[in-house]
This record gives structure tokens, sequence and C-alpha cells, in this order.
């Protein structure tokens, strides 16, 4: 049988349910109220279909040294309104029915929503805004197409994923900086897109990952950050935004391209020292690689499976951090890049196309057998070995490798041109270089090569 009312209060000393039994309620613009006595801990829950008879605010309000849920399975309708509900109070409203209501939900500050259903928040024309020190939950393999507005970047996280694996295939629009959560066990997939000029925090906890995918992020120049001890996947293609800042959390790269070619990637950041990048076998091109901060962290790009990093811009920077896995580095632009890490030992390819690739400290390239420089310079400056032994190194016609003073560089063979080099040592100083050659070395340094092109005719 059909219940019209005014507005409907929940505050009984015991759990209690509204069950489902044929009958429906209709809401007025009381809305609906619900808080637990004093030091209480209180679920409510009202399962029968309810009919929204205006715009509404339904209330949830903690307990003093208690808490208070209301959770909502019933279907959510307006009969065609376009009526829409207002979350309040800082208790934990839950929805989970069918719903078709067609107005905006909002959430206000101090409190939480929780959407456990499709269409948990009715038709996807009305949108769901969270207001600054609220916060929108999903769980249970939600695919949510609900339009939504957020822009809180505290700790909590404007968005966030409970439980299973999550999907948001509507917009996020951004009025501030915004945090993206997932909780230990449960993935978050932002399929629909980000739009908004400030800060995107993706924030996973341990055992959690938040991902992108599909429709691009548009965040113009500002920054997007992955933080956390989980894992953010980045998927998709055409995002914009000024720089991926990694600090703490692991970077998994989804796709080819899912880093803007004028990004800037920088590892460390004042939420973590430290973090990870994994090109996982998607070629990727950033304008700048550099740390994000001077305090000493783990900081590690790498690829588990073979993929290239390419550093294309006009900006010098200096990466002090692992570069190890089946990484390939190509440096081109006009920049220099200054390597100083001591674990610099993917086992790609190394190419330098343009600007300067600078090995300093007592690091160098150890894993790297192909170091080709077909553009711009190689400058070696290392304390120690800054080349394999085994290398083989090619430098081309317009292009240089420095060596600087004192320092003799071993590599297995040398082709200057495409032509293979004797073996001997080589460089632009007649004083230290069995071959001297202006055109393809500088400093006063040298190459010592192990094979070459003479051979040796025993005799006896």
């Amino acid at each position: 049988m059909p219940v019209a009312l005014l507005g409907l209060s929940l505050h009984r000393g015991v759990d209690f349910e509204l069950a489902a039994g044929g009958g429906s309620l209709t809401v007025g613009v009381g809305g609906m109220r619900a808080q637990a006595p004093e030091g209480t801990e209180r679920t409510y829950a009202v399962a029968v279909p309810v009919m929204l008879g205006a715009d509404q605010a339904w209330g949830v309000t903690n307990a003093t040294g208690g808490s208070t849920v209301l959770e909502v399975s019933g279907e959510v309708s307006d009969g065609g309104s376009g009526f829409g509900i207002a979350k309040t109070g800082n208790g934990l409203l839950v929805l989970s029915g069918e719903s078709g209501y067609g107005g905006v939900t909002t959430v206000a500050a101090g409190g939480g929503l929780r959407a456990l259903g499709a269409h948990a928040l009715g038709s996807a024309d009305g949108a769901t805004v969270v207001a600054s020190n609220g916060w929108l939950e999903v769980g249970g393999g939600v695919l949510l197409a609900e339009p939504l507005t957020a822009g809180d970047a505290g700790a909590l996280g404007a968005v966030r994923s409970t439980d299973g694996t999550n999907t948001l295939l509507g917009r996020l629009t951004q009025k501030a900086s915004t945090r993206v959560r997932a909780l230990a066990g449960s993935r978050l997939t932002l399929a629909g897109g980000v739009s908004g000029s400030y800060d995107l925090v993706l924030a996973p906890d341990a055992g959690g990952e938040v991902a992108v995918s599909n429709a691009p992020l548009s965040l113009s120049s500002r920054k997007l950050l992955a933080t956390g001890e989980g894992t953010v996947g980045l998927g998709g293609s055409g995002h914009v935004f000024g720089t991926l800042e990694v600090g703490g959390g692991s970077v998994r790269m989804e796709a080819a391209g899912a880093l803007p070619a004028s990004s800037v990637l920088a590892l460390g950041d004042a939420l973590g020292f430290g973090g990870t990048v994994d090109l996982n076998g998607f070629d990727q091109t950033v304008a700048q690689l550099k740390r994000g901060i001077s305090s000493p962290g783990a900081r590690r790009v790498t690829a588990s499976r073979p993929a290239t990093l390419t550093v294309s811009g006009g900006t010098s920077t200096a990466y002090d951090g692992t570069l190890d896995g089946a990484l390939g580095l190509a440096k081109a632009g006009t920049s220099t890049l200054t390597l100083s890490g001591t674990n610099v030992s993917y086992t790609g390819a190394t190419v330098v196309g343009g600007g300067i690739l600078l090995l300093s400290g007592s690091g160098g390239l150890q894993g790297s057998l192909d170091v080709r420089v077909e553009a711009g310079t190689l400058s070696v400056q290392t304390t120690t070995n800054g080349l394999p032994d085994a290398a083989v190194l090619r430098i081309a016609d317009g292009a240089k490798v420095y060596v600087k003073a004192d320092l003799v560089e071993t590599v297995g063979s040398l082709y200057l041109a495409g032509r293979r080099a004797r073996r001997g040592k080589w460089g632009a100083s007649a004083a230290t270089a069995d071959f001297v050659d202006t055109s393809h070395f500088s400093g006063t340094g040298a190459i010592l090569v192990l094979q070459g092109t003479e051979s040796v005719l025993m005799v006896r």
C-alpha cells in the first residue's frame, strides 16, 4: 500500500528495517533524517521503494560517541519530475537500489555517500556533486555512469573505492584539487575522463589500484600526482597535464603514449621521496626526466617488458635514481640530461639523437650494450667506467662522444659513420689516443676499443 509522508525521521535505539512488502513510500519536502541515540552505533535500512515528492535533504548524523548508517536499497524514483537528493550530516548514506530519479545528487561537507549499484545515484541525466570535505564511495563491482563533480585533496579522498573492481564511466569535473583513492583489495578505474585546471591526486592504498583508461585527463598544465602505497595504472591517450609526479607510489603504463610528449616525469616529492614507473612494454615520450625532490629516495624507472623512454625537450634536468629492466633510453631535443644514479643497469639500447646525454658520478651505463650516438653528444664524465666493456658504440657523422680528461673508457667495438673502427685507443687528443678523430670525439680522454678490423697472422 502506498504511504505518503512529509518527511521521515529515524532515531530508534536498535537497528531496524522498513522491509519491502508490496508497498511504497512517498517522501515530501521534509526528506529523511537518521541519527542514532547518543553513544550508540546504529544502521537503519529502508528496503521499500521510495518516491520523491520534491527536492529534499536526506540527513545522516553520527551520534556522540557512535555512528549512524542509513541504507536505502529500495528503488528511488520521482515520477519524471527531476527531483534530487541532498545528502547532509557526517554519517554515511548507502544507496544500492536500481533507481531512476532524474535530479542532482549532492553530498555536503563532512559526510559520505556509498553507491553500491550502477543506478544507485539515479538517472545518468542527473549529475552528482560532492562538496569539499565530503566523499563518494563505490564498491561491489559498480559500473557508474553518473557524471561527477568533486574537489577535495584530503587524505580520505573525495572519490574512493572500498571493495571490488569499480569503474566510473561518467566524467569527473574538478572544482578544486581532487584525491581519488582505492582501499586495499579494490580497483577504481576512471574511464570517463577528468577535466579541470587543478592537480589530480591518484592515491591507492597498499594492495589497491587506481587506473585511468578510455577518455583522457584534461588538466591543462597542472600535475597528475601518484602517491600512496598501491599502484596507479595509466592507460588511454590524448591526456593533457604538465607533470606526472610520483611520490611514494608505483605507476604502471597501460598504453603507448599515455604520457603527454610535452610533460615532465618527476620522481619523488614531499608526499614520498621515492617512487616507481614501469613502462610495461609501452613506449613513452616526455619533455623532461628528473628527480622531483633533492631528499634521498628510492626512485626507479623500469620496464618489465621491453619499451623505450624518450626524453625530448629544451630544459636541462638531472636524474639520480635507478634505470633498470628491459628499458631503453633515447635522448632527443636540445637539452642536457644528466644521469648520476649508481644503478643505471637497463638492458635496452641507448640512443642519443639530440642535445647531450651526460653520464656523471659513480654510475654510468652498466647494462646497455647497444649505444648509438646519432646526433648531439654523449658526454662521459664518470669517476669509474661509464660504458660497459662489451658495448657496441656507434657514432654517426655530426655526432660526438666527449670523454673527460684522465678517463679511458673501454668498449667491445666501435663504428664510425657505419664503418667498423680499428682496435686501440680513440679520441680527440694525440696525447691519449692511438687514433685521433676530432670529427667524432672531443675532450682529452679516450675510448679503448677491444675488437677492431685488423687481423693478426701467426707464423710458426
